[in-house]
């Protein structure tokens, strides 16, 4: 029903927009004659029609003849005459002949004083018809008194204004409709002037590309998809010149494909106020200047600046929109009489587009000026009444060159390297020969004598570099360096530079300057002698068992060696040379001093004071291989490893490496030393070594640090080095005392830190020997204990804490025993993994992680529905990770939001009444909620995933009317009450039923939003 509403609407301003008629008038003596301007209806293309008066005021006239110009196909024509008021008299004839139209009669004259009509009828069959006649015309009317007048006739085609649509009723079937389009029915065009909107509607049954493609080029200038209906609105502007163009549409609805294209008539069912069964073509987007027969030319120069040096080419992309012809020329100061070539050339245009290329050669042969103050020289374009022009000049090469080495030593290599104004080697612009650098390397000021030559081609920004090699053969002093830029044998530039030549550079460094023994020295240096020259490195004998080494430069002028230090090498300083020979003689030298030093050992101990069966750690970094431990006794000690921890020796003499030892990884070791139980109690003295021998130990020399450790009959032989949570947490210490103890022991611990003093009695474990504590994350203050509830404001807040275990037996406490830990208490993390998109229909899986232990569960995970709210309590694994499903069968397809809430364990009220609340929010502190971690997160249920999106035109926004949903807040600062907006609007209208389910579902949402 709409469609035949347009289509009568249409039909209706047709008969209402056929423009009146003006007529060309002219006169030879008593003769007057008129034509009126013509435009062509109907879709046959065309019929026209000429109504030719003719008026003698004085004389009876026996004949007319009318000629029309060659571009009328008389063949075909309708002749109708009128003379004397008689149309088509018995006695007077018409007869055609090539160009003309003859009425006459050898019986009879037309009165004088009486206007005679000749009425000629063109029926148009084919599109290029109707184009060749369009325009004006000169038709000459003579009569057989003499008279000879010349009349001007105007043809124009019928332009049909309103909306126009194009229909594919195929499935899927495709309409285009065009808004307030100007149709010319004759032409088979949609027209617009440059500057318009291209304003359209593309309706299909699912899914569609829509292409604007240029005819004259093949090019897409403009793509789109729709997805049942859209709206466009296209500027014709830069993208969309002036030009011919077709709509092609590529529509799909499940395994179904249809295509339209304007230009093939063949797939179109149906066009407003056309008939395209007797078309021979479908129709064309036809953007017009918007001044007649000014059309739109631009100029692009090619060249890397305006400024073109002599003997390259200036090279220009012209672009003409709305004409198919066009002309350039040069202008300028040189002889155009000497040199035609560039003078009122034609444009040979394809798809739009002329390339224009000027020889700089050959304008300068032609008396041209090289230089910028004898004037510019234009391109000028002339198209129809367009003209424009570009202004270029015509300058001499010119060339800068440098160096990247400030100072220059034999055997270098060094990059000359610098700038010219003539077009990069090859380029478009390089004129006939090659465009080229010749860089002369001369061996004195004087240049008596070239050592170097080099030719290299210039790059894309115009820059030049060559690199040069400086042999050590050469000599050293002043040289000069020149750099001559060609665009021809005729036409060159130059550049040069002098610099001073030493002998070669030759360094040789270490990365540090003191090692110990055993430990390998890396011997590096630099040079500016070439690659694979031969560097001979000498080590004192003391210093290492190999003397000499020879090792090569390599591309970057650097070598390098590792030199193994004698483990027994001699505590002194050495001296390390490095030279190069040249005929048996050293040509360069260089050395460096390196010092032999112990090593190096930092070491602590956890614990002083450990019971029979107990253990502690001794740690540090150390320089050396391995770390030994030794004791003023035997016997008392061991490694986890079970070695014994031998008795010292000497203190003066050295000894072979025994017993106990750690090793050494990225300068840190670790051993943990257990008291055995057949040891006495009592005061011992560790000795802990980091010897330069892997086999012997100087105790004099080697570095060294000793402990005293107080073993007991009673006491902890386990406790933990340090305990860490996270805060809201809990944590769980265990510690052994002596298995040889009685019942009658206990273990309290007392905490200590950030105003908490905390003292608590350890239970015994189900082992003899253990006992336990679990630390709570809350503190009470009022019974100054650690408990598992309570308020934000009791939690531990993150810190070290200082936890001090006491040891008691027969209720007195064993005071060696006594014990110090650190306790940490960490900050804690939280991240969610939320599905971007889920299927209706599928679980909706919420992945959380945090840093915290396994079995904590005082984390909420919220899916926020218009009307409901589903909340879940998840636990962590022992990685810390917890993971809530929702189901989502019943839900609306439409944006949800989700949110993720760590309480730390105070929590007060239902998570219902604060799950979204911001931390910073007033109500906060009424559910506990002020310390919480949020997150908040979106997800779309959607009827299907969509695949992976092509970049498409952004679509208009349209009124929804289905039921709103939460907008997502991605960060933590949310507002108490998330704004709700509406999904997208569905294709298809709700029906009765459905708008009432709507209604109420907006006022249920009105409820909840407004509780």
């Amino acid at each position: 029903m709409e469609r035949c509403i347009v289509k009568l609407l249409a039909a209706c301003i047709i008969l209402t927009t056929i423009p009146a008629a003006s007529a060309s008038e002219g006169s030879y003596g008593n003769v007057t004659a008129s034509v009126q301007d013509v435009v062509t209806v109907g879709d046959t293309p065309a019929t026209i029609y000429f109504n030719i008066s003719i008026k003698d005021t004085t004389n009876a006239t026996s004949w007319f003849n009318v000629s029309f110009p060659a571009c009328f196909d008389l063949s075909n024509v309708i002749v109708n005459i009128t003379i004397n008021g008689t149309a088509d008299p018995a006695d007077w004839s018409k007869t055609i002949g090539g160009s003309y139209i003859n009425a006459s009669s050898s019986t009879a004259s037309a009165n004088a004083n009486e206007t005679h009509w000749i009425n000629v009828t063109f029926n148009l069959n084919k599109f290029s018809d109707v184009e060749g006649i369009l325009g004006e015309h000169e038709v000459t009317v003579t009569t057989s008194n003499g008279a000879d007048i010349d009349l001007t006739a105007r043809v124009t085609c019928e332009i049909n204004t309103g909306d126009v649509i194009f229909e594919n009723s195929t499935t899927p079937y495709v309409l285009v409709k065009f808004k307030n389009a100007k149709q010319n029915i004759a032409l088979n065009r949609i027209e617009y002037y440059y500057g318009d909107n291209i304003s359209f509607s593309v309706d299909t049954a699912d899914e569609a590309t829509i292409k604007l493609v240029d005819l004259d080029t093949g090019d897409v200038v403009k793509a789109a998809s729709v997805s049942g209906h859209e709206d466009f609105e296209w500027a014709t502007a830069d993208e969309i010149m002036p030009g011919r163009y077709a709509i092609e549409v590529y529509a799909s609805y499940s395994s179904d494909k249809n295509y339209m294209n304007l230009t093939d008539e063949t797939t179109i069912d149906s066009v407003t106020g056309d008939n395209l069964a007797s078309d021979e073509r479908g129709y064309v987007i036809e953007i017009s200047p918007r001044d007649a027969n000014k059309p739109i030319v631009r100029i692009e120069m090619l060249n890397p600046s305006c400024k073109v040096a002599k003997g390259d080419l200036a090279v220009f992309d012209v672009y003409v929109y709305g004409a198919d012809s066009g002309t350039y020329s040069v202008t300028g100061p040189y002889d155009t009489t000497k040199l035609t070539e560039y003078v009122n050339k034609p444009l040979t245009l394809s798809g739009h587009k002329c390339r224009v290329v000027v020889d700089t050669t050959k304008i300068v042969n032609a008396g041209g000026q090289t230089g910028t103050s004898k004037g510019a020289y234009k391109l000028v374009v002339s198209s129809l009444n367009t003209d424009i022009e570009e202004i270029f000049y015509i300058v001499s090469p010119d060339i800068s060159l440098e160096c990247n080495a400030d100072r220059v030593y034999l055997g270098q290599k060094v990059t000359f390297h610098g700038t010219t104004n003539v077009a990069p080697s090859n380029d478009m612009c390089d004129g006939g020969e090659e465009n080229y650098v010749k860089i002369t390397v001369y061996n004195s000021t004087s240049e008596e004598y070239v050592v170097s030559k080099k030719s290299v081609k210039v790059d894309a920004d115009r820059n030049f570099s060559a690199d040069v090699r400086f042999n050590v053969s050469w000599s050293t002093g002043t040289y000069k360096v020149v750099a001559k830029v060609y665009t021809t044998s005729s036409y060159s530039s130059s550049d040069d530079m002098t610099i001073a030549v030493e002998k070669p550079s030759f360094d040789i460094y270490l990365s540090k300057y003191s090692y110990q023994p055993g430990k390998s020295i890396s011997v590096k240096g630099t040079t500016s002698l070439p690659e694979n020259t031969e560097v001979i490195i000498e080590v004192p004998s003391e210093l290492s068992s190999t003397t000499s080494y020879t090792v090569k430069v390599d591309a970057n002028g650097k070598f390098s060696k590792s030199v193994k230090v004698k483990s027994d090498a001699p505590y002194s300083t050495y001296t390390i040379k490095a030279y190069v020979l040249q005929n048996g003689v050293v040509f360069v030298e260089d050395s460096v001093d390196v010092e032999i030093v112990p090593h190096k050992l930092n070491a602590s101990i956890d614990r002083t004071s450990v019971a029979k069966g107990g253990k502690f750690t001794i740690s540090g970094t150390a320089t050396s291989s391995k770390v030994y431990v030794f004791a003023d006794e035997a016997g008392v000690f061991e490694d986890d490893e079970g070695r014994s921890v031998e008795e010292l020796p000497s203190e003066t003499e050295a000894f072979s490496t025994a017993g106990a030892y750690a090793k050494v990884s990225g300068g840190k070791f670790t051993i943990t030393l257990k008291a055995k139980l057949s040891a006495d109690p009592g005061t011992y003295r560790l000795y802990i070594f980091a010897p330069a021998s892997s086999s012997e130990i100087e105790p004099v020399s080697d570095a060294q640090t000793t402990f005293v450790v107080k073993v007991t009959e009673i006491g902890f032989t386990e406790v933990p080095s340090s305990i860490e949570f996270v805060k809201g947490g809990t944590a769980t210490v265990e510690v052994r005392v002596s298995e040889s103890v009685t019942d009658d022991v206990s273990v309290k611990a007392t905490l200590k830190g950030y105003n908490v003093r905390v003292t608590e009695t350890l239970s015994k474990g189900s082992e003899k020997g253990l006992f336990k504590l679990k630390l709570y994350p809350f503190y009470n203050e009022s019974s100054e204990s650690l408990v598992a509830a309570g308020s934000p404001n009791e939690l531990l807040p993150p810190g070290t804490y200082t936890l001090t275990l006491k040891l008691y037996c027969n209720g007195e406490e064993v005071k060696d025993a006594r014990t110090e830990i650190p306790a940490i208490i960490k900050e804690p993390t939280l991240d969610a993994e939320v599905p971007t998109e889920v299927k209706q229909g599928d679980r909706l899986k919420i992945t959380v992680r945090t840093n915290r232990d396994s079995g904590y569960s005082g984390i909420y995970v919220v899916l926020k529905t218009p009307i409901e709210v589903y909340a879940k309590k998840v636990s962590t694994d022992e990685n810390g990770t917890a993971i809530a499903f929702f189901e989502t069968d019943m839900l609306e397809l439409g944006e949800y939001n989700v949110y993720i809430r760590d309480t730390m364990g105070s929590i007060k009220g239902n998570i219902d009444d604060f799950y979204s609340i911001p931390l910073s929010d007033a109500y906060a502190k009424k559910y506990y909620a002020q310390d919480d971690i949020l997150v908040a997160k979106t997800v779309k249920i959607v009827g299907e995933i969509a695949p992976t999106p092509t970049p498409t035109a952004t679509p208009k926004p349209t009124t929804s009317t289905a039921t709103p949903t939460a907008t997502p807040k991605p960060t933590l600062t949310l507002a108490a009450t998330p704004t709700v907006t509406p999904t997208a609007t569905p294709k298809k209208q709700p029906g009765f039923e459905a708008v009432f389910a709507i209604a109420g579902l907006l006022a249920v949402a009105y409820l909840v939003r407004r509780r």
